[in-house]
């Protein structure tokens, strides 16, 4: 039980050190907002796929921040924050880039059979469906 909980601890404390050398987090494992955007904003890459992938970054961080750890028992609050919010970003970046695909390649797909679910446009209404769908669980790994 012992090499286990150390071998945990040795790949969050990776993890940690990775985040905090990219500048992602603090030495306080706080969350760097600014650095977090700007890794998609000093890229070179579609106008749309940016403004998705920080909105995306901007809500998981909103999300993280509002989760009322103090209610959870876990080991450590500020680290289980830093991974919810990996987590979500992970998920949003991949339904970015899938958004961004459906938008290449839009003249190969016939939208009037795809129904209006509420999203902000037909590639949203696909993008959705086929997440909801859970066509995209063999990318969980990305």
């Amino acid at each position: 039980m012992e090499a286990s909980l150390a071998a945990v601890h040795a790949g969050i404390s990776n993890y940690t050190c990775q985040l905090r050398v990219m500048g992602l987090i603090d030495d306080n494992l706080n969350i760097n907002l600014n650095e977090a955007i700007n890794q998609y904003v000093n890229i070179p890459i579609d106008s749309y796929l940016r403004e998705d992938l920080v909105l995306s970054v901007r809500y998981c961080k909103e999300q993280s921040d509002r989760m009322p750890l103090e209610l959870l028992t876990v080991p450590s609050p500020t680290v289980f924050r830093i991974l919810s919010f990996a987590k979500c970003e992970r998920k949003l970046r991949r339904f970015s880039c899938l958004k961004k695909d459906l938008r290449d390649n839009i003249n190969l797909v016939e939208f009037s059979a795809i129904p209006d679910i509420g999203g902000a446009g037909p590639i949203d209404n696909l993008a959705i469906i086929l997440t909801a769908a859970g066509t995209l669980d063999e990318l969980d790994f990305f």
